[in-house]
C-alpha cells in the first residue's frame, strides 16, 4: 500500500486514481486511442487534493477539468512544448498587440508527476500543466437550444472568423499549426484561442507569410470546415475575406468580430459522482475524421452528391440510443456519418459476434432479419407525429405499407442515399467499403444499369474482398479503386 501522507505537502505533484469513478456512459471519448487514465483522478499539490474529471484526450495528451476551478489539468507521457510556446506567444503579443489572445493562459508546469492507482501502487509518470478552461469550439457551435436557457446563440460565422484570426495572429508571431480541426480551438473571454499548438517548431515573428500559412494550413482548413460546419454559409463569406487579404498584417482589421457570448456554465461538468456532459448527443467523430483524411476526392463527391439540405431525422446519443426528431435538423457532415457508422455497427454486432469476424459481410437472410428487427423497433426511428398518423390507420395493410415506406424514408434521410446505408449494414464502413461504393455509384458508373443492379455489383465486390482468404489485407486508399 502507498505510505500515508505526512503533514508536509508533497514537493512535486502526484496523481491518484479516484476511488469514486463516474459512469462511463456519461462520457464521450474524443479519440479512438484508448484512454490512458481513469475518468476521474485526484491531483495532490501543495494546496491539497483536487478532483479532476475527464474532458478529452488525443494522440498524446489527456485533459481533465479541475473541479471547483475554471482550470484544466493537461497530461502527456513525454515533455510537451505547449506550455512554453503558449507563454512565449503571450509575451510576444504583449509587445505588439496587447489585445490579442492566441492561447489559453498557462498557470503552473510540473515535470515528473507520479501516478498511483487506487491501491497506492506507482503505475506511471507524467508531464503536467494547468491552463485556463475553454469551451471546445466545435461543441460551442452546437449548443442545444434547450441548454442556452434564453441566452444568445453563438454566431457560426463569427466563430469561424475568430478561429481564422487566431491562426493568422499565431503565424505572425511564429507558429504554424499542424492540425487546425475545430476541436483544437476553444472559446475563452469572448474570443477563440488555440487549444492544441501541434508539433511544428516556433520560429521568430514575421518569418511566416500569408502564402505559406495558406499553403500549409488554410487551404486544407476550408475543406475541413465543409464537413465540420452545419452550413457552407457559416464560412463562405469568411473565405472571401481571407482571399482578399494582401498580407497577414491585414488580418487584425479585416477579420474583426463581435465578442463571443460566454456560455462556460453550459459546459462545466458536475461532480465526479454525477457528471453531466454539455450535450448528450455525439459531438465528436474521431473515426470518421480518419476516413475523410484518407480520401478527399471521393468524400467531396459524396458530400456534393448526397449530403445536402436538412437530411437528418434522428440524433444519436452517447449511450447508443437513437432519438427520432419531430422535424428535420441540420448537422455537420462528419457527425452525420459518424452517427451512421455507430448505428450500423450496433445493428451488425450480433451477426459479427456470431461469425467471430469484425469484417463479416451479412448474408441476405441476415440483412432481412436485421432490417425487420430495426423496423419493428419503431420508436427508435419514427417521431411522435408519424406514430400518431400510423396508429390512426385502421387497415392492417395500410399500416404495414405506411411503416415500410416511412422506414425506407428514414434510412434514406440518414445521409441522402438509401443504398449506402444498406451497404453499411451489410458490410463494415471502412475506407475500402467506400472505395467500392464510389467505384460503382460515382462519376464512372454505368448509366445502363438499374440502381438494384448497381447495388448487386458493389455488394458482390465487397463480398469478394472481405471474404477472400488473404491474411492481413491492407486497405487501399480512397483515391483509387
Amino acid at each position: 500500500m502507498r505510505p500515508s501522507r505526512s503533514a508536509v505537502p508533497p514537493a512535486v505533484w502526484e496523481i491518484t486514481h479516484s476511488l469514486r469513478q463516474p459512469p462511463r456512459k456519461n462520457f464521450e471519448l474524443t479519440h479512438t486511442r484508448p484512454l490512458p487514465l481513469p475518468l476521474a483522478v485526484d491531483l495532490h499539490t501543495a494546496i491539497g487534493k483536487l478532483t479532476c474529471i475527464y474532458v478529452g484526450h488525443g494522440h498524446s495528451k489527456t485533459t481533465f477539468l479541475i473541479e471547483g476551478h475554471s482550470r484544466v489539468l493537461k497530461l502527456t507521457a513525454a515533455s510537451d512544448q505547449e506550455p512554453d510556446v503558449s507563454q512565449t506567444l503571450a509575451q510576444r503579443c504583449r509587445t505588439v498587440a496587447p489585445d490579442a489572445k492566441i492561447c489559453p493562459d498557462i498557470y503552473e508546469v510540473q515535470a515528473n508527476v507520479r501516478e498511483y492507482d487506487g491501491g497506492g501502487k506507482l503505475c506511471g509518470q507524467w508531464f503536467a500543466w494547468t491552463a485556463e478552461y475553454t469551451i471546445p469550439l466545435h461543441k460551442y457551435l452546437r449548443i442545444p437550444p434547450a441548454a442556452l436557457n434564453n441566452l444568445q446563440r453563438p454566431n457560426p460565422e463569427d466563430c469561424v472568423k475568430a478561429a481564422l484570426l487566431a491562426q493568422a495572429q499565431a503565424a505572425q508571431q511564429g507558429l504554424l499549426l499542424s492540425d487546425n480541426n475545430l476541436n483544437n480551438f476553444g472559446v475563452a473571454s469572448g474570443c477563440v484561442v488555440i487549444l492544441d499548438l501541434g508539433s511544428r517548431t516556433l520560429v521568430e515573428p514575421g518569418q511566416i507569410s500569408k502564402s505559406e500559412l495558406n499553403k500549409k494550413a488554410i487551404l486544407g482548413w476550408w475543406r475541413k470546415l465543409a464537413t465540420q460546419c452545419e452550413r457552407r454559409e457559416d464560412f463562405g463569406r469568411v473565405r472571401e475575406i481571407w482571399q482578399n487579404l494582401v498580407s497577414l498584417k491585414d488580418a487584425a482589421t479585416r477579420l474583426s468580430y463581435a465578442s463571443l457570448p460566454n456560455h462556460a456554465t453550459v459546459f462545466l461538468p458536475g461532480t465526479a459522482s454525477r457528471v453531466v456532459q454539455p450535450a448528450h448527443a455525439i459531438t465528436e467523430a474521431p473515426r470518421m475524421s480518419k476516413l475523410f483524411e484518407q480520401g478527399e476526392e471521393a468524400m467531396n463527391w459524396f458530400i456534393e452528391e448526397f449530403l445536402f439540405g436538412n437530411l437528418s431525422y434522428f440524433r444519436l446519443h452517447t449511450d447508443g440510443t437513437v432519438q427520432a426528431l419531430e422535424k428535420e435538423e441540420t448537422q455537420p457532415v462528419v457527425l452525420r456519418l459518424e452517427a451512421l457508422l455507430q448505428v450500423t455497427e450496433r445493428k451488425r454486432e450480433p451477426y459479427v459476434t456470431a461469425a467471430g469476424n469484425c469484417m463479416y459481410v451479412l448474408r441476405d437472410d441476415e440483412f432481412a432479419e436485421l432490417q425487420r428487427n430495426w423496423k419493428n423497433d419503431y420508436s427508435s426511428w419514427m417521431n411522435q407525429r408519424s406514430q400518431a398518423d400510423w396508429f390512426q390507420l385502421r387497415s392492417g395493410n395500410d399500416r404495414q405499407q405506411f411503416e415500410r415506406k416511412r422506414f425506407r424514408t428514414f434510412l434514406h434521410h440518414m445521409v441522402g442515399n438509401y443504398d449506402f446505408v444498406r451497404l453499411c449494414l451489410y458490410a463494415p464502413l471502412t475506407p475500402q467499403t467506400f472505395v467500392f461504393f464510389w467505384k460503382f455509384y460515382g462519376p464512372t458508373s454505368n448509366p445502363d444499369f438499374t440502381k438494384e443492379q448497381i447495388f448487386e455489383q458493389v455488394l458482390n465486390e465487397v463480398r469478394r474482398y472481405y471474404e477472400a482468404p488473404i491474411p492481413h489485407k491492407k486497405m487501399r486508399g480512397l483515391r483509387g479503386s
